[in-house]
Formats: C-alpha cells, sequence, structure tokens
C-alpha cells in the first residue's frame, strides 16, 4: 500500500556554482588581459618611427597634447605628443612625454610605453609617478617579480607623483603580488592603496574580490564587491573582464537576472569569451532559461577557450542542468560523464549524473553518483576550509547551499530505491537513509535562515559575531518552491515509517513555503488522515481538489479518507467516508469493496453486520467481477455457519445489531 504516496518530484539539478572557480577560487584577472596573448612589441625610438605633419608649430602641437590627454581619444592624443617632441626633441618637457607615455599605456602597448616613461626616469630620476607606471605595465606583460619591484622603487624614493598619489603603486604591488600567490601580502597592499584613495572604486574592487577569497568579510563583503564593480563600470564600461567578475559576485549572491545581464554586457565587447558565456549559461540555468542557457553553454565550448582553474568541466557540468531543465535526460547524463571524464572530483558532475540516472529509472548507478557527490563536496569544503584556517560566511554559505541540494537529492533518490520492487530486501536500510538525508537538507536550510532574515548581505561584523557564536549562518540555501518540495518528500518518508505526527509537521512546512503544488495539500491530507484528524484531513483534501480536479475529485477524496480511516481501525468513519464515495461515483468497485473492509472490521469486533457485508460485497461483484478481495471476502461470508439463510436480499433489518445506516 505504499505506492499511492509516490509522487514524482523533480530532482533539482545542481544549484548556482559553488565551485565555479573565479572570486574565491581564482586570482582576480587583470582589466587588460588580452595584452597577455600578444606578442610584445619593440620599443621603437622616435627616429625609427617619425610622424608625418602638416602643420610645424611646436606650441600648437604641445597644447593640443596637454589638451587631449584629460580624454580619451588615446590615438589623437598619441599623434599630437609625438608631433610636438618630433618638431623640437630638446625642447619636449616631463608633460609632454608623460601625456605620450600614458597614451601608450592606455592603447595596451605597453612595452613601447615602458620605453616612453623611461625618457622621463632619466631627466628626473625621482619622478615616482613616471615609476609606477612602468610597474603597472609589467605587471600587463605578467613580468611580476619585476612589477614588485618597480612599484617598491617608486614608493621607496616617493617623489614626483604629479596629480596622481601613491595608491597607483600601492594598487599595482598588490595585483602583482596576487597573482603570484602572495595572497595576504597583497591584501595589505590593497589595503594600504585604499588609505590614500578611500573612494577609488578600482581599488576597492580588487580588494572585495581578494577580501571574498580570503574569507575576509570584515574587510569586503560579496555586497560590497557588487557595489564596487557598479562604480567601477560606470567609469569602465568597455572592459568585459570587470563585467564578468560583476557577473561572478552577483550570482554567489543569487542575484542571477542581474548577473545573466552583466555576462550579456561582456559578451556583446567579448562575443566568444567563453568564461562569460559559461557563466551566463549557470545564470540562464538559475532562472529555468534552460534553452537559452543551453545555447550559450555551447557556445562556450566553441569560443575563445579563456577558462578559469576550473576549466571546460564547469560548462558540461551546467550543460547537462539545462537538459535536466528541457527532459532530456540521456543527453543530459552524457553531458554529466563528460564533466566527470575532465575532472572526476568536480561534485557538480557527480550530482548532475544522478539527476539523469533517478529520471531514467536507473536507481541503484543514481545512488551511487549521488553519495560520491556528497563525499567530495564534505572533502573540497574541509580543503578549502583547511587551507585558510577561517570562519566566514560567504564560502561557508555556498557549500552549504551544495550541500543542502546533495541531500535533497540524494533523499529523493533512496526514496525511490524503497519503493521499487528490487530493492525490497533493502527497504527499510533506504527509508532511514532516506529520513536521514532529507533531515540534514533541512536541518541546514533552518539553521541559514535566521541570519537572513536579520543580514541579508553579509555585511556587519555584529550579524558575523552572532553567525559564529551561535554556530549559525546566514543565507537561504533553497528557494521556497524546491524546498517545499523536499518538505513534501519528507512528510512521504514518515508517512512510510508510520511516523504520523512528524508526518503532519513536516507536511504543513511545506504549504508554508509553497502552498500551489497539490502534491503538497495531498501529502498534507494523508499525513492528518494517518493520524486520525479527519476534518483537517478532508479540508486538505478539497484544497487538493481545487488545486488539481482531475486528479482528485469528490469520489477520490471520500476514498482516501476512507482508507486512512480503515488502516486507522475507525470502521465507523471508514464505512461513512467509502459511502460517500460510493454515492457520488456509483460505478466505483473500490469504494464498494472499501465499504465491505469497514463491515468486515466491525465483525471483528463483535458486531453483526455479516448480512450488510455480504450484500456489500455483491455489489461490489457486479461491479467488478474480478475483484480478488471482493471475491474472497464474498465466499468467506457465504460459508460462515453462523450466517443466516436468506439474508441476501435487496434489505437488511433495522434490527440487525450493525452500527451503520445501510441502504
Amino acid at each position: 500500500m505504499k505506492s499511492h504516496l509516490k509522487f514524482k518530484q523533480c530532482l533539482p539539478p545542481i544549484l548556482v556554482s559553488v565551485f565555479t572557480g573565479t572570486t574565491f577560487w581564482a586570482l582576480l584577472k587583470p582589466s587588460a588581459e588580452a595584452a597577455f596573448q600578444r606578442p610584445a612589441p619593440q620599443v621603437q625610438t622616435l627616429a625609427q618611427a617619425p610622424v608625418p605633419f602638416e602643420l610645424e608649430d611646436f606650441d600648437f602641437w604641445a597644447d593640443q597634447c596637454l589638451l587631449l590627454s584629460s580624454e580619451t581619444d588615446y590615438e589623437k592624443t598619441l599623434e599630437s605628443c609625438e608631433t610636438a617632441i618630433t618638431l623640437r626633441p630638446g625642447d619636449a618637457n616631463s608633460a609632454i612625454w608623460f601625456a605620450r607615455s600614458q597614451a601608450l599605456f592606455s592603447l595596451a602597448r605597453y612595452p613601447e610605453a615602458i620605453g616612453s616613461f623611461n625618457q622621463i626616469i632619466e631627466r628626473t630620476p625621482n619622478d615616482s609617478i613616471s615609476i609606477a607606471y612602468q610597474c603597472a605595465s609589467l605587471y600587463q606583460l605578467a613580468r611580476l617579480e619585476d612589477a614588485v619591484d618597480t612599484c617598491e622603487t617608486a614608493l621607496q624614493i616617493d617623489g614626483n607623483w604629479g596629480q596622481e598619489s601613491p595608491a597607483i603603486a600601492w594598487y599595482y604591488r598588490g595585483l602583482a603580488l596576487q597573482s603570484m600567490g602572495r595572497l595576504e601580502t597583497a591584501l595589505t597592499s590593497y589595503d594600504q592603496a585604499l588609505l590614500i584613495t578611500p573612494e577609488d572604486t578600482t581599488v576597492r574592487a580588487g580588494l572585495c574580490a581578494l577580501a571574498t577569497e580570503l574569507g575576509e568579510p570584515n574587510r569586503c563583503s560579496l555586497a560590497d564587491a557588487a557595489i564596487a564593480y557598479e562604480q567601477m563600470l560606470a567609469t569602465t564600461p568597455n572592459d568585459a573582464t570587470l563585467w564578468v567578475q560583476q557577473g561572478l559576485v552577483l550570482e554567489q549572491l543569487g542575484r542571477f537576472a542581474q548577473a545573466a545581464t552583466a555576462y550579456e554586457s561582456a559578451i556583446a565587447l567579448k562575443p566568444n569569451y567563453s568564461l562569460a558565456l559559461a557563466h551566463q549559461c549557470a545564470a540562464l540555468n538559475e532562472l529555468d532559461a534552460f534553452e537559452a542557457a543551453l545555447a550559450a553553454c555551447d557556445a562556450a565550448l566553441q569560443g575563445d577557450g579563456d577558462w578559469d582553474r576550473l576549466g571546460p568541466v564547469f560548462v558540461w557540468s551546467q550543460r547537462s542542468t539545462s537538459q535536466i531543465g528541457l527532459e532530456e535526460y540521456a543527453l543530459a547524463l552524457a553531458s554529466a560523464d563528460r564533466a566527470i571524464s575532465l575532472n572526476a572530483e568536480y561534485p557538480g558532475g557527480w550530482n548532475n549524473r544522478a539527476v539523469s540516472l533517478w529520471h531514467l529509472d536507473q536507481l541503484p548507478e543514481a545512488e551511487h553518483a549521488i553519495e560520491t557527490a556528497r563525499v567530495l563536496t564534505k572533502n573540497i569544503q574541509a580543503l578549502f576550509t583547511e587551507s585558510f584556517s577561517r570562519d566566514y560566511p560567504e564560502p561557508e554559505l555556498l557549500f552549504a547551499r551544495q550541500s543542502a541540494v546533495i541531500a535533497y537529492n540524494q533523499g529523493t533518490i533512496l526514496q525511490s530505491l524503497y519503493l521499487s520492487e528490487t530493492a525490497s530486501n533493502l527497504n527499510g536500510q533506504y527509508l532511514a537513509r532516506a529520513m536521514e538525508a532529507y533531515e540534514t537538507a533541512r536541518k541546514l536550510q533552518m539553521d541559514w535562515q535566521p541570519m537572513l532574515a536579520a543580514e541579508p548581505s553579509f555585511s556587519y561584523p555584529a550579524v558575523l559575531e552572532t553567525l559564529l557564536n551561535d554556530d549559525f549562518l546566514n543565507g537561504q540555501l533553497l528557494d521556497d518552491r524546491l524546498f517545499s518540495s523536499l518538505l513534501t518528500n519528507y512528510a512521504t518518508v514518515h508517512l512510510y515509517a508510520g511516523n504520523g505526527g512528524a508526518a503532519v509537521n513536516r507536511a504543513i512546512e511545506a504549504t508554508e513555503y509553497n502552498s500551489e503544488p497539490f502534491e503538497v495539500w495531498l501529502n498534507l491530507a494523508l499525513a492528518y488522515a494517518s493520524n486520525g484528524n479527519y476534518a483537517e484531513a478532508q479540508h486538505a483534501y478539497q484544497v487538493a481538489s481545487e488545486r488539481d480536479p482531475e486528479r482528485l475529485e469528490p469520489s477520490n477524496i471520500g476514498y482516501f479518507l476512507g482508507r486512512a480511516a480503515l488502516q486507522n481501525e475507525d470502521y465507523e468513519i471508514a464505512w461513512n467516508y467509502y459511502t460517500a464515495s460510493a454515492s457520488q461515483a456509483p460505478e466505483r468497485a473500490d469504494a464498494v469493496v472499501g465499504q465491505g473492509l469497514a463491515l468486515q472490521g466491525l465483525i471483528s469486533r463483535g458486531a453483526s453486520c455479516n448480512a450488510e457485508a455480504v450484500l456489500v460485497f455483491d455489489r461490489a461483484l457486479n461491479l467488478d467481477p474480478a475483484n480478488a478481495i471482493a471475491r474472497q471476502a464474498y465466499d468467506t461470508l457465504t460459508q460462515d455457519t453462523s450466517f443466516v439463510r436468506g439474508a441476501i436480499s435487496t434489505t437488511v433489518s433495522e434490527n440487525s445489531g450493525c452500527p451503520i445506516q445501510f441502504q
């Protein structure tokens, strides 16, 4: 009698990318990333590359050079400055050379910029700002050791900074140190830059990204990072890498629509940007836009191959998520297997393999896959925590979220195994393990919710202190719809185990998170009925019927309530509900059989309902001659020596001694 409780809930594919690699796994990418792939041009002297000009007026070109240097037309700035220098090489002052050098830097012509800044340093060796820009150029050329040394030279000289400040040297020193893996020292360098220029959004974005990676929420939270990137992009909207960085932060904050927009901006600037396309796929999956997500994943695989540390395994896993959403389970399984072949330690691939196999009814294989995902998640979390030896909210939130999803999926797979005929010898084990998995997911969700209500941005030290002291974490792990589905399944498992009270509690919780699905109310009704709360059960059944009239018409309500009362040995109540069902649907043989079973229960307690029972089972056989239950009961009753001959008639005596109203 278990099968009627099996509702085919949809297992979720892996939720937002906990192990995407960027933000707290990877290092901050440079803004001018393309410079790393470009062959370094040779530094040219002006004599080797004269600039043609028509107006031979040094003052005009000098003024033009300095005027344009405050604009963003770097090509024209460069042309004007070089014309002035060509006209009077000896008269060209440091300001003209600096404008030329800055233009070269802004055009990502870093080797030429280094040579141009050298022209200034040879004249004024204490020109710290020129040395700082040489450091920045060296960083963009991935000459990291040289970059650190050069920035430190600029800071030690502490000479002329012009209209800028030492913050630029501290910032690029931080970027170079970060790229070298010297993260703590890099963070200190960013701190120094912010002390000088606290409103500098570029520096704050760099600090936020690294602070998040190191788990330093008091320095900068994910929410602060999102604001910093927004401010930065307001002045630098044409940097595809910055858009991706912003998207990654928004994604980890659960702001998926905004993240998708950020990735779209990056793709508009760099159409084949694999990393942006991959995370656009992930964000669209979270928004249930599976067709668009699949297209983005496929484009990422055909893109420029610019990935984070995780590489294409993330794309194949997200591709599998899209295909699960499109109900293409065989294809989803193939994509998940491809992800696993690329990185067998990535939990997302194993989770999606489990979900695909579950939908394909390959339950033992699904169980193995989800257990592997669970173990890998724990291993990665332990390694991550051990590596940094800190307590911090955001990464822990992400790990908890993935753990909750996997626990939910594991419970659902075990529940299906419990119901499968092939695993009947392990039913007890599967039931206990399913209950444990659901409780794990539920506890994670309930523990995190109070802090979400207190402070969703994770920004304030007081909140963090409460989190750590009370052993609570802040955040929403599963959305209301998914959590309601989990609780519905959990209530069902309690029903299997005969825990009526616990089933009612979990079923009520399910309605609090999502009261729309038919299954939620049907489960609540079953839970109430199993506990003998028939009035509440009837109300829940009626709501379920309103949600989906085709699945639960009025005759079904009486039938289910009658069956519950029969199981609870409330035989008169069972008779009344079965009778109501049969009156609403006279052709229902199962309802009439239920009437007979209720009468048999009364007979077992000494009631004189034999004649009534024979008539009822006779009616059932007229409706369904092949009904085995009715046939066996009828034969047994008619062979009973206590049965009064001639009792089979269209009426039954009112004084028969049977405590029911029989018609």
